[in-house]
């Protein structure tokens, strides 16, 4: 990572044999492909400090939005779901993150379908809530829509033209 702190070694970075040789020439040349045994210091590694920093911001995003939507949905029985789904979320977030500080698995797909799963459900909580206050809202006026006829030169003739939902 102090070679290269922007970019970091790349993907697979710790199995690459010339990485190896560079930083340890005192290994067999048989023996390379180490884990860091870290998700931080693997992306620090294969991704630098912008990598690592955007790898600790989405996660600390991801816990955010979590509470979003606990904070949301608390006293709300119509999205009680929502609320559980959020929380468990949040402990699973929380958990990859204690428990990564030991394993490998940055790449792990789990944390990721965590993250698109809590930004599914935000969607979802502010469409519904924006759904209840525009309907209780006293501004509210809805549009009425008129359906105006067509002329008689374009009105259709004859049973097979009609719709059952045509009002002709």
């Amino acid at each position: 990572a102090q070679d290269r702190p922007i970019t970091g070694g790349g993907f697979g970075a710790y199995w690459s044999k010339n990485v190896w040789a560079k930083y340890r020439p005192d290994l067999d040349s048989g023996q390379y492909g180490r884990a860091a045994h870290s998700i931080y210091f693997d992306s620090l590694g294969e991704h630098g400090y912008v990598g690592l920093a955007l790898f600790v911001m989405i996660g600390l995003a991801g816990l955010r939005t979590g509470t979003w939507i606990i904070k949301r949905t608390r006293d709300r029985p119509d999205l009680a779901w929502a609320c559980d789904l959020a929380a468990m979320l949040q402990v699973s977030l929380f958990a990859y993150a204690v428990a990564g500080a030991f394993l490998s698995l940055a790449l792990f797909d789990f944390y990721y379908l965590c993250l698109a799963i809590l930004v599914v459900t935000k969607v979802v909580v502010s469409r519904s809530l924006a759904s209840e206050s525009a309907q209780e809202s006293p501004m509210f006026t809805p549009k009425i829509v008129q359906h105006q006829r067509p002329r008689s030169e374009e009105r259709r003739v004859g049973k097979e033209c009609r719709s059952r939902w045509s009002p002709y």
